[in-house]
């Protein structure tokens, strides 16, 4: 039999825990959210805890049971008045995790059902490549050309570029290519390199001046590749010679 005396007082202990831990500055509520401990979570709020006091991150119990998944605690959280908007929202740590039943329920209990919540979650989905979360998505989103860039400007995920790229009609133009392969190259993404310069990305002057300003040394191995791959890679030994710029073996 779960004795509940004990699971509290361990959370209360590890509550006042300093120097390191995880649980450090949390309160009972927010540790039990955390771990998914539902039956403390019930004997806690029943009991008076604070349900929408904040951790020194901006977190609440809510936005820990949502990045965990625990649907049960997300629903007694908000039964009892959790907030869910703030700081650090629920919805978009659910998001940001794949907890797409926390999300669902949050969307259409919470009342937050808008198209420009649905466009902002899609966008932390694409760059995160939830792709079971973007294909629920688009069922609430009015999927326009611009929607589309957008979203294409948000994530350099080989998934998630695959899907946007090959699974509409938009056609991609040059400059969208380049501001994906830039993005790409910059989040180290060697598959998403080859794949959109595959699709006839090509180096500019520009992108090329960022990259090498922004990569450490022992990330230039990517902006290498992607000149290899580039359909002008021919012209690149002309755009360093233009920035001063000694190629590199």
């Amino acid at each position: 039999m779960i004795n509940f005396k004990k699971i509290i007082l361990g959370l209360v202990l590890a509550s006042n825990v300093t120097g390191g831990s995880e649980f450090d500055g949390l309160s009972p509520l927010m540790i039990a959210s955390r771990c998914g401990h539902l039956a403390a979570v019930v004997t806690l709020v029943e009991n008076g805890a604070e349900v929408d006091k904040r951790a020194s991150t901006g977190h609440t119990a809510l936005v820990y049971a949502s990045e965990s998944g625990s649907l049960d605690i997300v629903k007694r959280l908000v039964e009892n008045g959790a907030d869910i908007d703030g700081p650090v929202n629920p919805l978009y740590a659910a998001t940001e995790n794949g907890r797409l039943d926390v999300v669902k329920f949050l969307l259409e209990e919470g009342g937050l059902a808008s198209e420009s919540v649905h466009v902002k979650i899609l966008s932390i989905a694409l760059v995160c490549g939830h792709m079971h979360f973007i294909k629920h998505l688009l069922n609430f989103v009015n999927f326009d050309y611009k929607t589309w860039q957008k979203m294409l400007m948000s994530t350099s995920h080989i998934d998630a570029l695959k899907f946007l790229i090959d699974g509409f009609d938009f056609e991609l133009s040059s400059y969208d290519a380049g501001e994906i392969l830039t993005l790409a190259i910059l989040n180290g993404d060697r598959d998403s390199v080859k794949y959109i310069c595959d699709k006839g990305a090509k180096i500019a002057q520009d992108m090329l001046l960022l990259c090498l300003c922004v990569l450490r040394d022992d990330e230039k191995f990517i902006l290498k590749y992607a000149i290899e791959n580039a359909s002008n890679r021919d012209e690149v030994p002309a755009m360093l010679d233009a920035l001063g710029i000694k190629p590199q073996e």
